[in-house]
């Protein structure tokens, strides 16, 4: 069976790199994407659509169908160019390269490299759906791992152990902010919200970025600091890198590099979850997520150890977390104290500018000019008088 091809041409400098969080970071609009990465998850996908991308290009398959994953249709619906399955051969260009994608072919001048799969939306969708059939096994193996996870790290999510203390954060509305684009439109419609509970904001990652983006800056920055510019980290902000159980710091280079001071968390957990559980491990009242709307697709989607994490921490957590969404739904802004000021001075400009043009009214306003005649100068001339008073 033939599949239908989008004949449309796509040109432009590529950009390649084994880790797509560095290639996010120095990735710019316009060029493309060179990865090699299968089963493409979510987060992946938001580091890459932030940085808009004329065209992603994937050696491997974005969707496999062995699980879930929802970074192939995040770039798709995202506008993003997505051609799959194009091999090793791929990996043999060199960055910087001109390349010019016809169909599912990616060539460099006139010379074939690779071809590939341009997915679409229909496609994908479709995919999805076989996936969610195959959901059984994941979570069976999260059952198997839940366990071994919580005999590891249970300290941690009953009473917060290794989680550095940052008193900033007791009986404070923090506000976990995720990479990515729904980020920076759930923060603008959430700026009621945040000026009225004058909101601590942790910055994920380029979550910072997100936050500039709508004219705030974060209080606390955690997890990968690599692709962050040198001021935003420079300016005495308070880190939070998180070291794995296998000791690696992630970000940890950077820090060095710039001479920056840094709280280590150690954990297993995604950098969201991290972020959760920082906040509620330091007394925070409620703790609002921007962002990370992933759904239970996206949760199965993070590796072993991380979906385990994320679960006892949510679980943990529950009492005080809420998504963004939610508060859009349900937040009703009051009433300010200058609001209502101004209420009331336009309620009795009306109700004096009335009472004037009554004869009682008239009869006080005469009385009145009589009164301050003496005070001031203009009180006598004619033409005030008739303007206000009626000749």
């Amino acid at each position: 069976m033939s599949r239908k091809v989008n004949t449309s041409a796509l040109a432009g400098s590529i950009r390649l790199d084994e880790s797509i969080p560095r290639l996010a970071g120095r990735l710019e609009p316009g060029e493309i994407a060179i990865i090699e990465f299968p089963d493409l998850d979510r987060s992946s996908a938001l580091a890459l659509l932030s940085r808009r991308p004329v065209a992603v290009l994937n050696a491997a398959s974005s969707t496999t169908g062995r699980r879930p994953s929802l970074g192939a249709q995040l770039l798709v619906d995202g506008g993003i160019t997505l051609v799959d399955d194009l091999g090793s051969d791929l990996m043999t260009l060199t960055e910087g390269d001109q390349v010019r994608i016809q169909g599912g072919d990616v060539y460099r001048g006139e010379e074939l490299i690779a071809s590939g799969q341009r997915r679409d939306s229909a496609e994908l969708h479709q995919a999805q759906a076989s996936g969610r059939e195959r959901l059984g096994p994941a979570v069976e193996s999260f059952a198997r791992t839940a366990g071994l996870t919580w005999e590891s790290e249970s300290e941690q999510y009953l009473h917060g152990e290794g989680v550095p203390p940052v008193p900033a954060l007791s009986g404070r509305t923090v506000v976990v902010v995720t990479p990515g684009l729904t980020s920076i439109r759930q923060l603008r419609r959430l700026k009621a919200f945040c000026n009225d509970f004058s909101a601590y904001f942790i910055a994920v990652g380029e979550g910072a970025n997100s936050l500039k983006s709508v004219g705030r800056k974060p209080d606390l920055i955690l997890g990968d600091i690599s692709n962050l510019p040198e001021p935003m980290l420079t300016r005495g902000t308070p880190l939070v890198l998180l070291e794995r159980p296998d000791g690696q710091v992630t970000g940890g280079d950077r820090a060095n590099v710039l001479t920056l001071k840094f709280m280590r968390m150690v954990t297993s957990a995604a950098p969201a979850d991290a972020a959760v559980l920082l906040a509620d491990a330091n007394g925070a009242d409620q703790i609002v997520l921007v962002g990370d709307d992933e759904g239970i697709e996206g949760f199965l989607e993070k590796t072993g150890s991380e979906v385990t994490a994320g679960f006892f921490i949510q679980l943990r957590s529950e009492a005080k977390l809420v998504s963004a969404p939610a508060v859009q739904r349900l937040y009703r802004p009051g009433v300010r104290t200058w609001q209502l000021v101004l209420m009331l001075i336009a309620a009795l400009l009306v109700m004096v500018a009335a009472v004037l043009f009554t004869p009682w009214g008239q009869s006080l306003g005469w009385g009145l000019y009589d009164w301050v005649q003496g005070w001031w100068p203009w009180a006598g001339d004619p033409n005030v008088t008739a303007a206000y008073f009626g000749s």
